[in-house]
């Protein structure tokens, strides 16, 4: 039987290796988040297309990119802290991401350079990996690794 799960508050190995590459995967969004902020896309690739398209997203949509961008990387750096925090901030992360997903697939004309399949890949993957990390958080919590 898994030591960290027969022992309970026992910190396992994986949650290092998890927590880390979660923390550095959501940094890219918190980059992307400054950006956009900031209105500042010199050097990004963004075409004019895709900058007004940024510059006109509703408050609405950006206060829900915000949950999901920084429950998420808010969210792995509880991970590593071991909080329970985790799972809450996840689920914020999840709601956001329901909030911009929606936004940006549904309620808007998306420019065609933001409908391209690789754009549609990856926000497949960044659902998996909240999704992922919602469960995980979970888990631990769980099993009393998240205090």
């Amino acid at each position: 039987m898994n030591e960290a799960v027969a022992k309970p508050g026992k910190r396992p190995w994986q949650l290092w290796v998890v927590g880390a590459l979660a923390t550095l995967w959501n940094a890219g969004g918190v980059f992307s988040w400054f950006t956009i902020v900031s209105g500042n896309y010199e050097g990004m690739g963004f075409t004019p297309e895709m900058v007004a398209y940024l510059e006109a997203y509703p408050v609405w949509a950006m206060v829900a990119y915000t949950m999901g961008t920084w429950g998420a990387f808010l969210g792995s750096l509880a991970l590593l802290l071991r909080s329970r925090w985790a799972t809450l901030l996840f689920g914020v992360a999840i709601i956001g991401l329901a909030g911009t997903t929606i936004h940006e697939r549904v309620l808007s004309d998306l420019p065609q350079s933001f409908r391209s399949g690789g754009q549609m890949v990856f926000t497949i993957v960044i659902w998996a990996t909240t999704i992922a990390l919602l469960l995980y958080s979970r888990f631990l919590a769980s099993r009393g690794i998240l205090r």
